[in-house]
């Protein structure tokens, strides 16, 4: 089962990402991944999401809004 990516952003708006098309909308630095192309409808396991974070200025953590684990999800949250 492949992991989504949850962008919770500044503005209080929170986007669940499924695809790369999902998550490169959100992110406008664009994505790292694993040495594989950009395929918009593809899931997000080439991602390295660590870097793609960081990237676009945010951190990403396995926690989520209410700091309880969620092992399905990333989360992605601005640095302030």
């Amino acid at each position: 089962m492949c992991q989504h990516i949850i962008v919770h952003h500044n503005n209080g708006k929170i986007v669940e990402c499924e695809t790369q098309f999902d998550l490169i909308r959100e992110m406008p630095n664009g994505l790292d991944t694993w040495d594989d192309p950009f395929i918009g409808n593809s899931c997000l396991c080439v991602v390295d999401s660590q870097c793609t974070a960081i990237l676009n200025g945010y951190i990403c953590t396995s926690y989520d809004e209410n700091n309880i684990y969620d092992p399905f999800n990333k989360h992605y949250y601005p640095i302030l």
